[in-house]
Order: C-alpha cells, then sequence, then structure tokens
C-alpha cells in the first residue's frame, strides 16, 4: 500500500491522530455527512461520470465506484472558522480523497489492493463551509464510509490565554546553525532572521526552555519558521526541575496556515524547564525552525501577544504570505506580493512577452517552445522559459536564500520528445539542478520514491520524469527518476531549496534532501527548453541553430511542444 500526500496552495500534513493537546479548548465533534456509506444510493451527494454504485463496500452493502478520468462524489459540508479538521474514508483500489474550501484544496491519494483508511488533516481558515470528496486517481477505486471530525479550534484574536511567563534561557542539542541560535526563540521577534533553526538528528531535536523557578505551565505558544506554508509534527515535554526525569505534556502537529503564535494547551504541569521536540515538517527538510516560544501558566502577567508588532515580523515589510499571493497571481518575494514580471524575465523569442500567461487567478502559464523559437548562446534547442533577472540583485548563491517552487505540470508532447522543465542555473552554463520531461533511451536512474522504474525506450509515448542535481563537491551529479507519464498527463513538483539543501517532491512524495554544489550568482527559471535531440539516435544536433538547423530538426520530428503550470506559486526569500 502506498500513499501520496497532495495540498494545492497549502502544503499538507497528515496525521493519523492528535493526541493529548490541541490547539485550543474546544471537544472533538463529528460533522454531519448525508449518507457516508453510500446506502441510499448517490442521495446527499453529486456524482460526476464515470462513477457507480457498488456492491463491494467496507462496510453495510454498498460504496461507491469511480472507473475513469472526470468520475467524482462530492458534497457541501458546515464548517467552523479556524477549526482542525481530520476528514476520513476508506479507499479500494486507486482514489483521491479531499476537501475543497474554496481558496484551497487538500486532498490525499491512495492505491492499495484492500480496504484501507484514508485521511486529510486540515484547518477549515476563514471557510464556514465546504466540499468533501473522493475522486478518480490512476486506476479503478472504490470510496466508502466518510467522516469528518473537528478536533481543536485554531488560537485567533479572541483566544484567551494564561498569563505569560518570563523564560530566563533556551538551549538544544547543539544541532543549531550557529547563525540561528536557541537565544533566537526567546529574543521576542517573530521574523525569519531571528529563527532557531537546528537540524534533525536520528529523528528529531530538542529546543529546551527554562524558567527562573518551577511554575505552573498551561500553555505553550509557537511561532513556527514557514508556518503558514508548512506544518510541524512535534511533542512537548517538562519536568519539575533542571534534572531528572520528563513528562510528556503534548503530541500534535502544527496547523501549517500561520507563521504567528500557535497557542497549544498541555496537560498542566509544575515545570522549571519545557522542551520542544520536533520530529519534522512536510516541506521534508531536516532543518526545525522555530521563530519565537512562549509559555502560559497561572503565575505569570497576563499579555496577549496578538498585538506585538514583533509577532508580525516576517522580515519582508508586510504580513503577506505565499497563499495570499497566489490567489492574486503574485509570487512572495522578501516577505511581499510581488507581479512575477518584478523578478522573472521572459525567454520569449518570436511571441510576445507575456504570452505564456493564460490566467493569473489562478495562476495558469504554458509555454510553447515551438512557437516561441527562442535560443540562447550554447543553447541546445528552442526554448520559451521564465527566468529570475539578470539585473538588480536578486541572482544569488543557493546557500544564501530559501524558496520554493510548486506547480502542477501538464506535458503536451510529441513521441520522442526531451525537454527541460525547471532548472537552477549557476553564474556560468552550469546547472545545479535540472528537471527533465523525457522519451528517450536513457537510462542510470534510481527508481521514483513510490519504487516506479524508468522506461528508457525512445518514441513509445512514455515520458520519464526526472531531475539531475549537482554534487555539492562538484565531482559530477545524481540522477532521480520522478515519475513517468504519458502525453497530457500531469504531476505535482515541488522543489525547495533552503539554503543549498534541496528537497525534491513528486506528487506529495520526498526525495531525501541533497545538499548541492553552490554558486555565487544561481537562479531559477522554469518553462520549455526543448532539448536538439535526434529521438532515433540519442544524439544532439551537433552543428546548434547554424543555418537554421533548429528549424529543419522540429519541422522532421515535431509538431506540439507545451508545458502547461497551474495550482503555482514561488516564494524566494534572500537573507
Amino acid at each position: 500500500m502506498k500513499f501520496i500526500t497532495q495540498k494545492k496552495y497549502l502544503y499538507l500534513s497528515l496525521t493519523t491522530a492528535l493526541s493529548i493537546a490541541s490547539t485550543a479548548n474546544v471537544n472533538a465533534a463529528t460533522v454531519t455527512i448525508a449518507n457516508p456509506g453510500f446506502e441510499s444510493s448517490f442521495d446527499g451527494w453529486t456524482d460526476d461520470d464515470p462513477s457507480a454504485i457498488s456492491s463491494d463496500s467496507h462496510s453495510g452493502s454498498k460504496s461507491a465506484k469511480i472507473t475513469g478520468s472526470g468520475g467524482r462524489v462530492d458534497q457541501t459540508v458546515t464548517l467552523t472558522p479556524n477549526t482542525n479538521y481530520v476528514l476520513t474514508a476508506y479507499v479500494e483500489g486507486s482514489g483521491e480523497v479531499g476537501i475543497n474550501l474554496g481558496s484551497s484544496t487538500e486532498s490525499t491519494k491512495s492505491t492499495s489492493d484492500d480496504w484501507s483508511e484514508v485521511t486529510v488533516s486540515f484547518n477549515s481558515g476563514s471557510a464556514t463551509s465546504g466540499e468533501i470528496f473522493g475522486k478518480y486517481y490512476n486506476d479503478e477505486g472504490r470510496f466508502d464510509d466518510f467522516t469528518l471530525e473537528s478536533t481543536s479550534t485554531s488560537p485567533g484574536s479572541d483566544t484567551e490565554t494564561d498569563g505569560e511567563l518570563s523564560i530566563s534561557t533556551a538551549f538544544d542539542d547543539g544541532t543549531s546553525h550557529s547563525n540561528y541560535p536557541p537565544s533566537n526563540a526567546i529574543d521576542g521577534s517573530s521574523a525569519w532572521a531571528s529563527r532557531w533553526a537546528a537540524s534533525l538528528g536520528s529523528n528529531a531535536t530538542n529546543l529546551t526552555l527554562e524558567l527562573e523557578e518551577t511554575q505552573n505551565v498551561k500553555q505553550v505558544g509557537i511561532s513556527w519558521g514557514r508556518g503558514d506554508s508548512r506544518s510541524y509534527t512535534f511533542e512537548i515535554y517538562a519536568r519539575s526541575g533542571t534534572s531528572g526525569d520528563w513528562t510528556k505534556i503534548a503530541d500534535t502537529v502544527s496547523s501549517g496556515d500561520t507563521a504567528d503564535i500557535e497557542l497549544y494547551d498541555v496537560t498542566d504541569f509544575d515545570a522549571q524547564q519545557v522542551r520542544v521536540k520536533a520530529q519534522s515538517n512536510s516541506a521534508g527538510t531536516n532543518w526545525m525552525d522555530i521563530t519565537e516560544v512562549k509559555l502560559y501558566g497561572e503565575n505569570g502577567s497576563a499579555n496577549n501577544d496578538d498585538d506585538d508588532d514583533n509577532n508580525n515580523d516576517n522580515g519582508g515589510g508586510d504580513n503577506s504570505d505565499g497563499n495570499e499571493c497566489q490567489a492574486s497571481g503574485k509570487m512572495l518575494y522578501n516577505g511581499s506580493c510581488v507581479e512575477y514580471s518584478e523578478v522573472y524575465e521572459a525567454e520569449h523569442g518570436e511571441i510576445g512577452e507575456d504570452d505564456h500567461i493564460i490566467s493569473l487567478s489562478p495562476i495558469e502559464m504554458k509555454f510553447d517552445a515551438l512557437a516561441a523559437q527562442h535560443v540562447t548562446e550554447n543553447g541546445n534547442g528552442w526554448r520559451h522559459e521564465l527566468k529570475i533577472k539578470s539585473s538588480g540583485d536578486y541572482r544569488v548563491g543557493m546557500t544564501e536564500l530559501y524558496e520554493e517552487f510548486k506547480a502542477t505540470i501538464t506535458a503536451n508532447l510529441d513521441d520522442g520528445a526531451k525537454t527541460i522543465v525547471a532548472q537552477h542555473h549557476a553564474a556560468d552554463t552550469a546547472t545545479i539542478t535540472k528537471l527533465y520531461i523525457a522519451d528517450l533511451d536513457e537510462g542510470g536512474f534510481e527508481n521514483a520514491p513510490d519504487g516506479t522504474e524508468s522506461d528508457s525506450v525512445a518514441m513509445n509515448g512514455i515520458f520519464d520524469v526526472y531531475i539531475r542535481l549537482a554534487k555539492e563537491d562538484g565531482s559530477g551529479e545524481t540522477k532521480h527518476l520522478l515519475t513517468t507519464i504519458r502525453s497530457g498527463d500531469s504531476f505535482d513538483f515541488e522543489e525547495i531549496n533552503d539554503h543549498g539543501t534541496v528537497t525534491v517532491k513528486i506528487n506529495g512524495q520526498s526525495l531525501s534532501p541533497i545538499s548541492v554544489s553552490d554558486s555565487s550568482a544561481s537562479y531559477f527559471k522554469f518553462g520549455n527548453y526543448q532539448q536538439a535531440q535526434n529521438p532515433e539516435t540519442n544524439e544532439k544536433l551537433e552543428s546548434g541553430d547554424a543555418d537554421g538547423d533548429f528549424a529543419d530538426f522540429y519541422e522532421e520530428f515535431f509538431d506540439t511542444s507545451e508545458i502547461i503550470f497551474t495550482d503555482m506559486s514561488y516564494t524566494r526569500t534572500l537573507d
């Protein structure tokens, strides 16, 4: 059995339980779903063909069966704003379960021969309703026994807190970055530049807060680094002195939709030391980032930090996040929503500078290499791309910034095509990371994260999607298969560069983070750079574009070359 987790607009963190503590004082409650097991056929549901009622069920006597692309069942349910929920369903075969909140869609994909429980954890944000759904994913699937349960309410401006306790010192396991020590987590600033950043050890890293004396602790407030675009799995421990055994007082997951202080109720404990044990994040990186921690209890001073200007300081000049930017057709650059044209320039050749834009709300861009026919010095084919501007101070070393690119990518290509759709470029002509889609005779791949093997057969209509990553020591590169597709298929891609540590995700599954070779003036680019590589001989066109040879080559082999990016977002934050 395999599970593939996906989150559009907001990246989704999965958990099967939220135990001991959650983010506020709300008891779990079940949300009414009409006809959750399809015992009354499709009553209460909207069904899109190809769908049908099946007698193969998880419980009862019926289930919903979806047999092809476009097949779907959905139902609108009532939600409480700013509340954490867990949506559960059972799936046999292949299927995707999720909820559409209007501004975001959160879902989990599953493939299993037997009935398997599939869960989707999400926060409702400002939504008062949402559309739960089950839909087609890769192959026939059956759906049964939907449930939706609230688990907690996220703190907002009206959240009551106990008095804030004065933390005297903070320390960790010695795993923190020298520029981002534990003291940053208690300095009163939630700025990204003033964070605690520590690398995971074998399975977790600890940040310990110490009080001057033992006091009753009832709540812990944490501002997670990039907490508006990733969730963190963590535990909280306490002990009454500065030595002795630790007692677990919370075990939960952050909401993933705010970078401000998020409050967590804990088992009341008379403590002098409180430890946050960070275990993982949904971005898949080894770095655990906390910008600020606060403790609350009976003996503290009454203080609600929602009005503290420091809590809203993201180091970029305003309170924007990547989700707001994406909704308005913009990108997040140094904390502010800006037009793509402010940071990127188009390589558009024979067509218009903005011809790649289909829509900006939602973002949809199409890059047609055969129409653009853009040629660069030392290039190996026609291209149509956006790249970080060469003028200004936009290009820096990969170790000097955090960036995150997400998109659903659809490829409309002829058999035998090979194109590059995203890459980190060095200051010279070298490439640091490079994402390919190719229907050629190529090999040397590691298997994809879900176990898929490469096709590596030329011109048969099956495209290997793979990425090349330069080694940190400059000795070469590694080559990783991500998935295989056919023309017209889509896949979800995400690449995170966290100061030179690159994490690649395909359809929600991650490669292990890799430290890559840096460049003093690296830049990111994406689009469609179709290679002039003969699909019959696997050889590149040695003459390049001399005497218009590219035109002759493409006319002989290819008619279509379109790469479409949807549900796209890009974040770039310089140190």
